[in-house]
């Protein structure tokens, strides 16, 4: 079952209908078929969600590290280098 939410973009919704076919396919071939994309165009999608989700992961490790110094520096403690 998908599940939208109010303020949910388009684009986080295609992201989930992927990943959900595909888990309940087992197959990315099937889950394009199922959704009516040609494996071409589905195989793009998933390579641009799956880049996307690593940008996004390397930004959260930098706001976290930047917190961290924040605080480190807040409470007079250098934990970051001279």
């Amino acid at each position: 079952m998908i599940t939208w939410n109010p303020g949910m973009s388009l684009k986080d919704l295609e992201k989930l209908v992927i990943q959900k076919a595909i888990s309940f396919y087992n197959s990315e071939e099937a889950a394009a078929r199922a959704l009516g994309i040609e494996f071409k165009q589905f195989s793009k999608k998933i390579i641009k969600i799956k880049e996307e989700d690593e940008e996004n992961k390397q930004k959260l490790e930098i706001k976290k590290q930047e917190e961290e110094e924040y605080i480190g520096r807040a409470r007079g403690i250098n934990t970051f280098g001279p």
